[in-house]
């Protein structure tokens, strides 16, 4: 069984998390104070961009 082309989209969710991770790096280098769920929106982020990822991966197995 190998994979189709569509686990390249799998990169998608990856990206869209480093997006989010890297401006909450932003945000909290220039307004630290302002931001205080950082850790909560990272960990929901991550748990849906890797569930995302997850699914992307296993469908691309299934499809021709």
């Amino acid at each position: 069984m190998t994979p189709s082309f569509y686990i390249y989209f799998a990169f998608i969710p990856a990206a869209i998390f480093f997006l989010i991770w890297m401006t909450i790096r932003i945000i909290e280098k220039n307004f630290h104070r302002y931001l205080y769920y950082k850790n909560h929106i990272l960990f929901i982020s991550g748990a849906i961009c890797s569930l995302a990822v997850l699914i992307i991966v296993i469908v691309s197995f299934f499809i021709k």
